[in-house]
């Protein structure tokens, strides 16, 4: 078991991460549905190493599908993952796999010799799904006449539950896949949004007043600044000569220091939360 609990946390992330790249030969629906098979056969013979081994496997190869894959397949891979994490103890990896498979096909069959009291599906019953996410512009931008699919359904905005996998094929206008790749939960590659992802130019019209008001305080204090520093000339006494200096350089430093917040305040009025931190986006 504890060779299997390492297997699993070496699997996970690695299918989660994959990057698409140019593949030497097209995987086929059917392999990887054999794929799928073959892992839960293993897994009714308790061949836990065995079913990582296939669905390692197939979580990489499928990213060379020339078509659509089926929301059905996906949904049995991420259950077969999910069960694997749940017997490797790994409660947040199987959850995870097991919104995605609920998601992708909410019909889906639980495992031969797993019935409703098994403990795998008391468990995936009583989790809920977690919020929907994406960026605040949930535009997508693909090849014209093309389409963006996540999980074998095709999609047109960028929302996605967080935390869940997504496998993600993109298509040209000519139905040839160009991307494939799996995603994690609502974090969508930039490349597919708006300006690249970024955080749009945003302003805030209370910030802006707030800042125009702290450099207008500034130069009220500044030139009150001036009319002190005038009076050191009426000066009759060392005594009011200090007075007069020390009340000058307060309002001095009140003035600098009123000026310098006013423009901060300022400036953050046109600084946008874009989601993953603060950033700025200008188009030119």
């Amino acid at each position: 078991m504890r060779r299997l609990l390492l297997s699993l946390i070496l699997v996970a992330p690695s299918i989660a991460s994959a990057d698409h790249k140019d593949c030497s030969s097209v995987y086929t629906p059917q392999e990887f549905r054999g794929a799928i098979s073959q892992a839960e056969e293993a897994l009714g013979n308790v061949d836990m190493n065995g079913a990582v081994t296939l669905l390692t496997e197939a979580g990489q190869r499928i990213l060379c599908l020339d078509s659509p894959v089926e929301s059905s397949d996906i949904a049995r891979f991420a259950r077969d993952l999910s069960v694997l994490a749940f017997y490797g103890q790994d409660e947040f990896a199987s959850t995870k796999y097991g919104n995605l498979a609920r998601l992708a096909d909410p019909n889906i069959a639980s495992l031969k010799g797993m019935g409703p009291d098994h403990p795998y599906n008391v468990l995936m019953n009583e989790e809920e799904l977690p919020p929907i996410g994406g960026p605040d512009d949930p535009s997508l931008e693909y090849p014209r006449g093309g389409a963006f699919y996540m999980n074998g359904k095709k999609v047109t905005e960028a929302r996605a539950y967080a935390e869940v996998p997504m496998f993600v094929q993109v298509f040209d206008e000519h139905d040839v896949v160009i991307d494939a790749f799996w995603q994690d939960g609502a974090a969508f590659a930039p490349k597919y949004l708006p300006g690249g992802g970024g955080a749009g130019l945003g302003f805030n019209p209370v910030l802006a007043v707030a800042g125009i008001g702290g450099v207008g305080v500034g130069a009220a204090l500044y030139l009150a600044a001036a009319g002190s520093a005038g009076g050191m000339k009426n000066a009759e006494t060392a005594e009011q000569l200090t007075s007069i200096r020390s009340t000058t350089n307060m309002l001095v430093m009140a003035s600098g220091g009123a000026a310098v917040a006013g423009l901060g305040v300022g400036a953050s009025a046109f600084v946008l939360d874009g989601g993953a931190g603060v950033g700025l986006r200008v188009r030119w």
